[in-house]
């Protein structure tokens, strides 16, 4: 009886083992792109809540927790879709890239790390991977990492946008800078409030490597674009909070904040 269970176990382990070389249980993927019928994955830290977009290198909403006001159903508080500050329009040899130019496209959303990532070819001129988290132990920061391999020499420019939403004002967008010994960073911020003025919303972001210029054959680049968005019913001053979160993201390294998201 002992043997049989041995043997019974070993079996198991085994068959485990196939299963586990065979697909990710933890990740949900799909080639299957259909605009009539996405529906998009969401990633959130308790704080930001990220959801996905069909469009490449973009996000369809942002939420937080802790914001409510008036907008939208009802005469009841909803939660605040927030500003949008991880979407990035990627101009490729003077073309600008959309579902209608690019091959091979796949979306998936990772369960056990929490974040979601794309990919896709853009002809035979490069092929691009992305992923999106909302930083957990930053829970008022979001990063998108991109990794660009041309197939040829390939002039590149990056357009990093803040959207707003349905639940907000007009945005007021501010364009400063950090120059700090051998640091430079570029910023992008903006401001609104919530439709019925309760609610002060602002976000900045920052755009790592992202540099337009002639990129490769053979050679792999990597882009960071890294932000916060924090509310007035989170913090008295939330532009210069927003501000001074996005900085400190920066300056932090990637695979530290890629490391320091998966602890805890």
């Amino acid at each position: 009886m002992r043997l049989r269970t041995t043997i019974l176990s070993i079996l198991l382990c085994l068959l485990d083992g196939q299963i586990s070389l065979a697909q990710n249980v933890w990740c949900i993927s799909t080639t299957n792109l259909d605009a009539e019928n996405y529906y998009g994955a969401t990633v959130a830290n308790g704080m930001i809540g990220i959801k996905s977009s069909l469009q490449p290198l973009q996000t369809e909403h942002m939420i937080m927790a802790g914001a409510y006001d008036k907008y939208g159903r009802g005469n009841v508080d909803n939660i605040l879709m927030v500003i949008n500050f991880m979407n990035v329009v990627l101009v490729v040899d003077k073309d600008t890239i959309s579902l209608s130019n690019i091959s091979h496209y796949q979306q998936s959303v990772h369960f056990k790390e929490g974040y979601f990532s794309g990919s896709f070819d853009v002809s035979d001129k490069l092929h691009l991977e992305y992923q999106i988290y909302a930083l957990r132990h930053l829970p008022y920061c979001a990063l998108m990492n991109i990794t660009i391999s041309p197939l040829k020499d390939i002039p590149i420019h990056f357009i990093h946008e803040h959207n707003s939403s349905e639940a907000l004002k007009e945005l007021k967008i501010r364009h400063s800078e950090l120059i700090e010994g051998n640091t430079h960073l570029k910023l992008l911020s903006s401001d609104t409030e919530s439709k019925t003025g309760k609610i002060k919303v602002c976000a900045t972001s920052i755009i790592l490597a992202g540099d337009d210029k002639v990129y490769q054959k053979g050679k792999d680049y990597h882009v960071s674009i890294v932000g916060a968005c924090v509310t007035s019913a989170h913090h008295s001053d939330p532009a210069n909070e927003a501000e001074r979160l996005a900085i400190f993201t920066a300056l932090e390294k990637i695979p530290i904040l890629t490391h320091g998201r998966n602890c805890g």
